[in-house]
């Protein structure tokens, strides 16, 4: 009679602990899918934010360009005034 109890006890604690692991397992699987989901996001994200970083960068170059070019005419309009 003792025997049966704890036998049964240890099957209900088996089923349980079972359960629990199912419970688990998909929670893992939940969060695995999730992480995979935000890397992917982040993947996208980084790829757009370089192509920003290259188009800002352009951009600045191209400034810096006109810049130049701008100081070179004030410094010969410069020169033509000191004449």
């Amino acid at each position: 009679m003792i025997d049966e109890r704890a036998f049964e006890l240890l099957q209900s604690q088996l089923a349980f602990a079972n359960e629990e692991r199912a419970s688990l397992s998909k929670q893992v699987e939940g969060l695995l899918a999730e992480i995979k989901a935000l890397r992917s996001s982040s993947d996208k994200d980084t790829g757009g934010l370089k192509d920003t970083i290259r188009e800002l960068a352009d951009r600045l170059s191209e400034s810096n360009r006109q810049m130049e070019n701008l100081n070179q005419l004030v410094s010969h309009l410069n020169n033509i005034i000191s004449y």
